[in-house]
């Protein structure tokens, strides 16, 4: 988990994601940064990618091949 020492990673899947927070308490809506190690196996599955840098959006990229793997 990005910048948070305080969770830990127990399992990852391409399309969810388990992670342990031992001794605290997340509230609703509260919003984690996680750097995912692949996307290959789901990158169809979106109509495009957001690049962020700095909290702002800086590029939309189109993913051409939608919808090719479901």
């Amino acid at each position: 988990m990005y910048q948070r020492p305080d969770i830990s990673v127990s399992g990852m899947d391409a399309d969810h994601c388990v992670f342990n927070t031992p001794n605290l308490q997340l509230s609703v809506g509260e919003q984690l940064r996680l750097i995912p190690g692949q996307q290959d196996a789901m990158i169809s599955r979106w109509d495009n990618i957001v690049g962020i840098r700095d909290q702002k959006v800086e590029i939309v990229w189109d993913i051409l091949a939608r919808g090719t793997h479901s």
